[in-house]
């Protein structure tokens, strides 16, 4: 399967231009945009909120990159930003869970920490694994982090910042009430901008202000960095590795007084993905991409969108 297509964005450019690269894909965000809109609905009503939420919440450099995308898709500023913010919408303003899963874990090897991802997220016709777009965005002719993601997508829920770490969100629901704070696929691409290793990535993601649930995973560049952040809107718990490896699919497992999973297939599948993924990785901890996605389609769901490596001290990434 070939690579996913990937577009340079120059930090350095103003926001409002900086992502004129996505021209070539207007068609395709329209593609991938279409029933998410269809099951949020008559966005008019949110109109209100989502313009207060703009304003309060979320960076204005990342507002002129959302109104710029809008004028290439065609798609109001208000559908933008909630097709940006879907995931944190689900428990602030749309109070569910679609299909939204996701499979990840982290080994050592003795160069460092491989990291590996399933992205489980149900989309018409597989659009999202069809329209998969690398944002390649560079610091002085250098790629400073990268997102996977798709077109007319800013928000980050699976990032790598060469030398530095990498990123990776699964879904999770709390029963914590929500919380006013930066959207979390924000607050990832913040931390992959501005985060100068490892342990700083972990501490901003552990404390910062969200309004949504989720499980972070994040891997650095030396032996023992990997990590799962547990989150809901006001608590937090890190699970560190155990046999080299730590793994993570749709459950707390570490912050207290939460039910044991989600509803519906990913719920129902969920202890079955971590079991068989650790089961692999207590056998033979691979140490190659080639090694990490076999455990991947071990796990794979009818839903699986993107599976990815990310090898932080290199920089190396492997998508399909």
């Amino acid at each position: 399967m070939p690579a996913p297509p990937a577009i340079t964005i120059d930090l350095g450019t103003k926001p409002a231009r900086r992502l004129a690269p996505l021209a070539d894909y207007a068609e395709a965000a329209r593609a991938v945009a279409a029933p998410y809109l269809g099951e949020i609905g008559e966005i008019a009503k949110y109109s209100k909120q989502l313009r207060a939420f703009r304003t309060a919440y979320i960076r204005r450099q990342y507002v002129a990159e959302l109104a710029a995308m809008s004028e290439i898709t065609g798609l109001s500023l208000d559908q933008t930003t909630a097709l940006n913010c879907y995931y944190d919408g689900l428990k602030f303003v749309f109070h569910g869970m679609p299909s939204m899963g996701c499979t990840a874990f982290v080994v050592d090897t003795p160069d460092g920490p491989l990291h590996a991802r399933n992205l489980d997220w149900w989309s018409d016709n597989q659009g999202l694994s069809e329209h998969t777009l690398v944002y390649d965005f560079q610091r002085d002719r250098r790629s400073h982090y990268r997102n996977i993601a798709w077109p007319g997508f800013n928000g980050v829920l699976s990032g790598i910042a060469p030398g530095r770490f990498a990123i990776t969100l699964n879904a999770v629901l709390s029963e914590d009430p929500s919380a006013l704070g930066r959207p979390i696929v924000y607050t990832i691409r913040d931390v992959l901008d501005t985060a100068k290793d490892f342990a700083a990535a972990v501490d901003t993601l552990a404390t910062a202000k969200i309004p949504c649930d989720c499980l972070l995973m994040v891997s650095g560049t030396q032996p023992g960095e990997m990590c799962v952040i547990e989150r809901t809107p006001r608590r937090h718990a890190i699970r560190r590795p155990v046999d080299g490896f730590v793994a993570v699919t749709n459950d707390y497992r570490a912050i207290s007084g939460q039910p044991p999973g989600m509803q519906g297939q990913i719920g129902a599948s969920t202890c079955q993905r971590f079991d068989t993924a650790c089961a692999h990785l207590r056998d033979r901890l691979p140490q190659t991409p080639e090694g990490c996605l076999a455990i991947l389609d071990a796990v794979r769901m009818d839903i699986t969108v993107q599976q990815m490596t990310f090898h932080p001290r290199s920089g190396q990434q492997t998508i399909r």
